[in-house]
């Protein structure tokens, strides 16, 4: 998806004239309140030659790119791309230092970043890119490109010498680029019992207001895109009315009530099956419309707990059983050498087919079975270090029973009814373990009959 962001004026450069001639006056330019110490070279510089005709100057691993278009340059110029360390505050991921020597350029230069593998505490819709002068000050993105499917942000904007010398009385047209996230939800992650309620709030860790005005949000979107120095504020919420948009908040479970800054997430009574839950703010207005904010929230029992998945395979009670499980476990008893958890909740997906045997052959069918809660239907026990057994862990869990109808055949192909109970029932011997946050094994023998099983699990402790 490539989906064209409006965003906060980037840089406002001073165009020379087409014709030649002195150059436009420099603009009023507030006093910038946000700066840090330029990035130190991690990497080496990759240069191009570019000239008249236009061309791409790109980092040998693809993290970055600069795009020159024809008619931007009068003469050729070496550009430069260095990977440098990002010093901007709430920065994500490096930064790239972008020489132009003297050259004026005259149509806007397109800057392209990768974000793939970097990780957005609020998700994408918060991810923005900024440019940093040579004495220190940074100044928004302006119109910026996301292109989801390579997982780039490309912002574009006209880079003047005479534009910038007047501020930074630097000859060499000289900038830092690097990403941010813009907004975040506070916090970005946290673990909620069940039933019990956190309060989310939306901050940015940087704003356009100029010094004499401390209010959270700059005026954004002005029809002239005037130059944004991003400024230093205080940390004190959002309102969900902001600069002639909204902010609505949802919950993919329990519930969610927004104030009139930020919102107030109650838990579920019970441990979801889909854990931790998505708790997110979009943005309704003119320039961040559509943004998504999200805040991962794990919600756990009254007591410790285990949740994770299982794939599994099994012969026995006359039948094939291929599938997976989600599964939740409670502490139940916490000894000095040994912990147990009781099975909670959870749900098994089942590929079963019948093999009643005597010439009869049957259709598989897929089952989804709720698993069977409490210590007797299913547990994980935990030997702690320094205990008879070391440091290992064993499970067994099962479903709820349910009386299923197969499609079966005799061995003249006539039809034959055929219903069963199905239970789905996994148990593992003792298995080492090298961290009690993290039990887990990999296409292991299940306890039923000799051979005749296999199971893969990864169990994480939510506290």
């Amino acid at each position: 998806m490539l989906a064209r962001l409006p965003l906060l004026a980037l840089l406002a450069s001073v165009l020379l004239a087409a014709c030649g001639g002195d150059p436009a006056p420099a603009p009023s330019l507030p006093e910038v309140l946000f700066s840090s110490a330029p990035g130190s070279p991690t990497g080496s510089p990759t240069s191009a030659t570019i000239g008249a005709g236009g061309g791409t100057l790109q980092t040998p691993d693809g993290k970055a790119q600069v795009a020159i278009p024809a008619g931007a340059l009068a003469a050729d110029a070496q550009l430069t791309l260095t990977p440098i360390a990002n010093t901007l505050e709430g920065g994500l991921g490096g930064a790239y230092r972008l020489e132009l020597g003297a050259a004026s350029v005259a149509k806007a230069v397109t800057i392209t970043l990768s974000y793939d593998g970097l990780t957005i505490p609020s998700g994408l819709g918060a991810l923005r890119p900024a440019l940093q002068l040579p004495d220190g000050s940074w100044l928004a993105a302006g119109k910026v490109v996301l292109d989801e499917a390579k997982k780039t942000i490309s912002l574009s904007s006209r880079l003047v010498a005479t534009g910038t010398a007047r501020r930074t009385q630097a000859a060499n047209l000289k900038y830092d680029v690097a990403m941010l996230e813009w907004f975040h939800l506070v916090p970005p992650s946290a673990t909620v019992k069940t039933s019990e309620s956190l309060g989310l709030a939306i901050e940015t860790r940087v704003s356009q207001k100029p010094p004499e005005d401390p209010d959270h949000l700059a005026p954004i979107g002005g029809a002239d895109e005037e130059l944004a120095p991003l400024a230093v504020i205080k940390t004190t919420p959002i309102p969900n009315q902001s600069q002639g948009g909204s902010f609505s908040w949802s919950a993919s479970a329990g519930s969610v009530a927004a104030g009139s800054a930020g919102a107030t997430f109650t838990a579920p009574g019970q441990v979801p099956a889909k854990n931790p839950v998505a708790v997110s703010a979009r943005y309704s207005g003119k320039v961040f419309d559509g943004m998504l904010l999200v805040s991962n929230i794990r919600i756990v029992g009254g007591a410790p707990t285990f949740a994770g998945d299982v794939t599994y395979s099994y012969k026995a009670g006359g039948a094939d059983v291929t599938g997976s499980a989600d599964l939740r476990f409670e502490r139940f008893e916490d000894l000095p050498d040994v912990a147990r958890y009781a099975l909670l909740g959870g749900s098994f997906k089942a590929t079963v087919t019948p093999t009643p045997g005597g010439g009869v052959t049957c259709d598989p069918k897929a089952l989804e079975l709720a698993a069977a809660e409490g210590e007797t239907n299913g547990a994980i026990v935990l030997w702690k270090e320094g205990s008879s057994e070391g440091m290992k862990h064993t499970w067994r869990a099962a479903s709820k029973e349910r009386e299923v109808s197969f499609q079966c055949r005799d061995d003249k192909g006539a039809a034959i009814p055929y219903t069963i109970g199905v239970i789905i029932s996994l148990a593992t011997f003792t298995h080492p373990y090298t961290d009690a946050h993290f039990l887990g094994g990999v296409n292991l023998p299940l306890e039923i009959l000799p051979g005749s099983g296999t199971a893969t699990w990864h169990f994480e402790a939510n506290r």
